[in-house]
């Protein structure tokens, strides 16, 4: 059995738009504090993203509810909701790492490039006779 989240309105219907009041009704919210309970799928995550600022969501059977910003989805148990910060915080972990190993192999190349003057391979043909 998959999750199931439970929504609450908790802001007014009336001063929202449209679309807004037309994803709430698509949600089974009519009226201030009704809670419906859906299921947790990727559908009734993006409705519920889109009003986030009107809806307060819980996991079935919990008590804490789960923050979510405009724009943002809950995630299952033992996944961190998904905002800016954690996509943010990833992308330039893997830009540092990226740099680094830039400058790591620069720093190899440097150092195992023979210099012409400390050969003593010969450079021409003659110079070999």
């Amino acid at each position: 059995m998959s999750a199931e989240l439970s929504i609450t309105l908790s802001g007014s219907m009336s001063g929202a738009k449209r679309g807004q009041r037309a994803t709430l009704r698509s949600l089974g919210l009519r009226r201030r504090h009704q809670t419906v309970t859906q299921p947790d799928r990727d559908e009734i995550r993006g409705m519920i993203a889109k009003v986030a600022h009107l809806v307060e969501v819980r996991y079935a059977g919990e008590d804490e509810a789960v923050e979510i910003e405009p724009g943002q989805e809950p995630k299952g148990a033992g996944n961190p909701a998904a905002g800016g910060s954690v996509a943010d915080e990833a992308a330039a972990d893997l830009r540092e790492a990226e740099e680094e190993a830039l400058r790591a192999a620069e720093d190899e190349a440097l150092s195992v490039a023979p210099d012409a003057e400390d050969t003593d391979a010969p450079e021409t043909d003659e110079d070999a006779r």
